[in-house]
C-alpha cells in the first residue's frame, strides 16, 4: 500500500529473511540472552566461514576484551581474545582449505591411530563403565585474536570525464597523477580491525585485516570487532546470589528438621500387657497393629488404676509447625528475589482471583520498568548483529555476478531469492528498534482491530491469519490496510454489479409495462372494432 517501494529495501528485506533462517538467528539470540543472564555478557560472532556468513554463540567465560567502561557494547572494544575447544574435524571444516598437509597431520596427531584403536576397543567391550562418559580429551585449543590498528588512506579529488570534481578513497600506495585529472590528495589515518587464528601451539592462520570492514565516506571511522555483544554490568544470577544463600540456609534448616521429625509416638504401660493370658509383647503388638483391638489386663501385677485412659498416652514429637514456618520464610525470600529483578508472581502468571485488574496492571507496569533496560540492551544487541550480518553478506556475495538463494518457508514451500549484486553492494542499510512494550501493546491492538473487522465483515479469515503472523507492527498494519482495500474494492464491485442488476431489472420492468400497454391498446382496438361490427349488423 506504499506510494514508493525502494528495490534496495525490498532486496534487503528478502536477504535478511534468508539470513535469519540460514543462521538460525532466533535460537542463537535466545542462547546469547541466556548467557547474559547467567554470565553478564551476551556475545555472538559474526564472520565468514567457508564463503558463507557465519554466526555462532560465544562462551563469556572464555572471552577476554578491553573496552570503554561507559560503553556497554563489546564490538567497540580495543581488542578481544576468544578461546574455542574444537575437535579436529571441526578445525578441518572451518580451515581445511588453508591448512597444509603437515599441519593437518599435527592437528590429528593427538587422535590419529589412537582413535581407531579406541573405536575397535569400544566395539569389543561395549559394556564399559566409562564408554559414555563425556570428555574433551581430543579437542584442540583454538584462539582468535582481534584488535584495532591504524590504516593510512588517501582522499583523492579529481576530475571525471565530464569535468566535474569527484572525491574517492585510495590506498597508501597511490601516487597523485596530475595528467590523469588528479587535483588534490589528502592522507588520513583511520582505525582498522586485524585478526589472527591460532590452532594448538604453533599453527597461525588468517593473519590479515578483517574482511568485510565496510568503508565509505559515511562510515570511515566505524570500526567494529567481529564479536558483537553487550555487557549488562551485572548478571541476574549475581543479583540473586544473596537471596540464594538465604534460601539455601533456610532449606538446610528444613532438611535438618525433617531428619529430626519423629512424628507421634504411643507411650504404653508395659504392665498392661496381659502376660497371664498367654500374651507376650510380640503377640500383643501384632494384635495392636493388625486389628482394631488392643487388650490389657487390670489385674496384672503392678496395675493400680483400672481406668483405661491411664494405660497409654500419645507423645507428639512432630516438627511440622516449625517446618511450615521455615517453608513460609523460604517462600518469602523467593518472593523478594523475584521482586528484586522484576519477576513477581503476577509476571509468572500466578494471579489470585481476589486481585483487581487495575492492581495487576500496576504491578506488571512496575516490573516492566525494572526489566525494560535489560530487554532494551538485548534489542540493540540483536539490531547490531543483524546489521553486521547484512554487511557480511554483502562482502561474501559481491564475488558472484549473479546469485540465487533457496530456502524453506514456514508453510513448507520453497522461496528463491535472486540477488542483484550491484544493487546490494551500492546500498547502505540501517535498522531501527522500536520500544518493545509499546510495540507489544500496539500489536495487540492491531490484532483486536483485525478481529473486529472480521466481525463486521471488513476482512476475510485468511487476512486475519496474515495479520497475526506478522512480527512487525508496520507489516501487520500494512497487511490490515491491504485487506481493507481488497475488501473495499470487492464491495465496490458488488455495489456496481448490484446497480447494473437494478438497472437491468428496472429496464425489464419498463419493457414489461410497455408490452402491457401495447396489449391493452390492441385489446381496446379489437373490442371497438367488434362493437362497431355489432352495431352495423344491428341497424342493418
Amino acid at each position: 500500500q506504499r506510494e514508493h517501494q525502494d528495490p534496495a529495501e525490498i532486496l534487503c528485506n528478502q536477504l535478511l529473511e534468508f539470513l535469519l533462517q540460514d543462521t538460525n538467528f532466533k535460537f542463537k539470540a535466545e542462547k546469547a540472552f541466556e548467557n547474559g543472564l547467567i554470565g553478564r555478557r551476551s556475545i555472538l560472532y559474526v564472520g565468514i566461514m567457508n564463503n558463507k556468513p557465519a554466526l555462532w554463540n560465544v562462551n563469556p567465560s572464555r572471552f577476554h576484551f578491553e573496552k570503554d567502561p561507559d560503553n556497554p557494547f563489546i564490538e567497540d572494544s580495543e581488542y578481544a581474545i576468544c578461546e574455542y575447544k574444537m575437535l579436529p574435524s571441526d578445525v578441518i571444516k572451518f580451515f581445511g582449505e588453508e591448512l597444509k598437509k603437515d599441519e593437518i597431520e599435527r592437528i590429528y596427531q593427538p587422535v590419529g591411530v589412537n582413535l581407531d584403536q579406541r573405536v575397535i576397543s569400544w566395539l569389543e567391550r561395549d559394556n564399559s563403565t566409562n564408554l559414555f562418559t563425556p570428555g574433551d580429551g581430543d579437542s584442540l585449543i583454538v584462539k582468535h585474536y582481534v584488535w584495532k590498528s591504524l590504516r593510512k588512506i588517501g582522499f583523492l579529488t579529481s576530475l571525471d570525464e565530464e569535468g566535474n570534481e569527484v572525491e574517492s578513497i585510495v590506498s597508501e600506495d597511490y601516487s597523485i597523477n596530475k595528467e590523469m585529472g588528479d587535483i588534490e590528495l589528502i592522507w588520513k589515518w583511520i582505525p582498522e580491525v586485524y585478526e589472527t587464528w591460532k590452532i594448538g601451539e604453533d599453527i597461525y592462520l588468517r593473519m590479515r585485516p578483517l574482511p568485510g570492514q565496510f568503508k565509505d565516506f559515511d562510515t570511515l571511522y566505524k570500526c567494529k570487532l567481529p564479536y558483537y555483544g553487550v555487557d549488562y554490568g551485572i548478571s541476574v544470577v549475581d543479583m540473586l546470589k544473596t537471596y540464594q544463600y538465604l534460601f539455601d540456609v533456610i532449606m538446610y534448616k528444613v532438611e535438618l528438621l525433617l531428619s529430626s521429625d519423629k512424628g507421634k509416638k504411643l507411650l504404653m504401660n508395659i504392665n498392661a500387657v496381659p502376660n497371664s493370658k498367654d500374651f507376650n509383647l510380640t503377640k500383643w503388638q501384632h494384635y495392636f497393629e493388625a486389628t482394631p483391638f488392643s487388650f490389657f489386663d487390670t489385674s496384672e501385677e503392678g496395675q493400680v488404676y483400672s481406668d483405661a485412659n491411664t494405660i497409654a498416652k500419645v507423645l507428639d514429637m512432630s516438627l511440622t509447625s516449625d517446618i511450615k514456618q521455615y517453608i513460609e520464610l523460604a517462600e518469602y525470600i523467593r518472593g523478594l528475589a523475584g521482586k528484586a529483578i522484576g519477576v513477581s508472581d503476577q509476571v509468572e502468571g500466578q494471579i489470585q482471583e481476589r486481585e483487581a485488574v487495575g492492581n495487576v496492571k500496576s504491578i506488571l507496569a512496575a516490573n516492566s520498568n525494572i526489566l525494560e533496560p535489560l530487554f532494551n540492551y538485548h534489542s540493540l544487541f540483536k539490531r547490531n548483529v543483524i546489521e553486521a550480518l547484512i554487511e557480511t553478506a554483502k562482502v561474501v556475495y559481491r564475488k558472484s555476478k549473479s546469485l540465487k538463494l533457496v530456502y524453506m518457508l514456514d508453510d513448507m514451500s520453497q522461496k528463491m531469492l535472486d540477488i542483484d549484486i550491484d544493487l546490494l553492494e551500492n546500498s547502505t542499510y540501517g535498522l531501527y528498534v522500536s520500544d518493545s512494550t509499546k510495540s507489544a501493546e500496539i500489536k495487540e491492538l492491531v490484532n483486536n482491530l483485525a478481529q473486529q473487522a472480521l466481525q463486521y465483515q471488513k476482512v476475510e479469515f485468511s487476512d486475519i491469519i496474515t495479520v497475526v503472523e506478522q512480527d512487525s507492527i508496520i507489516e501487520a498494519k500494512e497487511a490490515l490496510q491491504a485487506s481493507e482495500e481488497r475488501r473495499r474494492a470487492f464491495e465496490e464491485k458488488l455495489q456496481m454489479q448490484q446497480q447494473e442488476a437494478n438497472k437491468e431489472e428496472a429496464e425489464r420492468a419498463r419493457e414489461f409495462q410497455r408490452e402491457s400497454f401495447d396489449m391493452e391498446k390492441e385489446l381496446i382496438i379489437l373490442k371497438e372494432e367488434e362493437r362497431r361490427k355489432t352495431e352495423i349488423v344491428k341497424y342493418a
